[in-house]
């Protein structure tokens, strides 16, 4: 029993003095021998923040919009200004919406909580909507053109995509590039 609790004592001893050894902190970046950035958990290296290019949705004047009824028996069409003050209404398979373009984004991508463009180039084009149901609140929403199942809005009855945009007049020859033909 004795041999018991001095053993107890000294393995306790060990202990505390092991855990009251201060370490520094393993390097990161540069210091880990890395060009630049944070290493993750596991040593990897992570990119550093996209830059984002400032105004670069603003050569585009409208969002092409489809809303179509799930059960395939409706499609409309809508073309949303995005310098509209009120928002557009619509109805299909007996839903009732208005839709509103905020903001467009050639090449989304989000870092945190911010929301930019890598470039002006259409790589990833994003609209950001606000949605509105009769009788509900509000729903801001991104969609991707190139990604439709991403983010996509919820509903039972309707499905809402981004099928294009419209460039400003002037603004160079790229109007109606990301339009897809219709398939019927």
């Amino acid at each position: 029993m004795k041999k018991f609790l001095i053993l107890s004592l000294g393995c306790l001893l060990l202990f505390a003095i092991g855990c009251s050894k201060e370490e520094a902190p393993a390097p990161t970046g540069a210091a880990a021998g890395g060009s630049h950035g944070a290493s993750a958990p596991g040593g990897n290296m992570m990119p550093p923040p996209p830059a984002f290019i400032p105004n670069a949705g603003a050569n585009w004047k409208a969002a092409k919009i489809s809303v179509t009824a799930k059960d395939g028996s409706e499609e409309k069409t809508l073309e949303l200004d995005f310098d509209a003050t009120e928002a557009t209404k619509v109805t299909v398979a007996g839903v009732t919406i208005s839709v509103k373009a905020v903001e467009m984004v050639p090449d989304f991508v989000m870092s945190g909580t911010n929301i930019g463009s890598r470039s002006t180039e259409l790589n990833n084009p994003a609209v950001q909507l606000i949605i509105t149901e009769e009788g509900k609140e509000p729903v801001k929403q991104w969609l991707f053109e190139k990604m439709p199942s991403v983010n996509a809005y919820e509903h039972e009855k309707i499905a809402i995509a981004t099928t294009g945009f419209v460039e400003k007049a002037g603004a160079g020859e790229k109007a109606g590039a990301t339009e897809k033909p219709k398939a019927h």
